[in-house]
């Protein structure tokens, strides 16, 4: 709760950046080209982040290690949550047709698994506090709004938005 990550064009290369409650600025990735849409782990010890367009990576913010590919997709990939509890990584993956829910466990097998995959827009996912329900939006009904389902399923969804909703976040 001391920093914040954000991404930042500088020279026509984009990193992921830090910035402290002091006005501190520094430049957190440097060798991979377009990093972009950085999640913390629950922990506060890793960010999650976008390179290449399709390539998730981690890396740690305590020791400085080199960044290391968590998933490497075939399209558009980016994070958009960690559990709370830190096992599971929430992603948003895009083809030409439509975005989908996705997950990948943060343990031993990183299988990726599709959790709302539909010929609509689903995207921005959000864990709930507890890690039992998503909360995310859907271009389903010609326009987007906020649905929750169940994580990691089986379960109804439910639209808890009326006339649009973007941008879900739990509080």
């Amino acid at each position: 709760g001391r920093r914040v990550a954000f991404s930042r064009d500088v020279g026509g290369n984009w990193d992921v950046w830090l910035v402290d409650m002091q006005g501190a600025i520094s430049r957190f990735t440097t060798d991979l080209p377009l990093d972009l849409n950085p999640v913390w782990s629950s922990d506060g010890r890793h960010i999650f982040y976008q390179s290449r367009i399709s390539t998730i990576y981690s890396r740690s913010v305590i020791d400085g290690t080199p960044e290391a590919p968590l998933l490497n997709e075939k399209t558009m990939a980016y994070p958009t949550d960690v559990s709370a509890d830190g096992s599971v990584l929430l992603y948003t993956r895009a083809t030409s047709l439509s975005t989908d829910l996705w997950y990948v466990s943060l343990g031993e097998d990183r299988t990726p698994r599709a959790f709302v995959r539909t010929p609509f827009s689903e995207r921005d996912g959000q864990f709930s506090p507890d890690g039992r329900w998503v909360a995310y939006q859907s271009n389903e009904a010609g326009h987007f709004e906020i649905y929750l389902q169940p994580f990691p399923g089986p379960g109804d969804r439910i639209q808890v938005s009326a006339g649009g909703g973007q941008s879900a976040r739990w509080a």
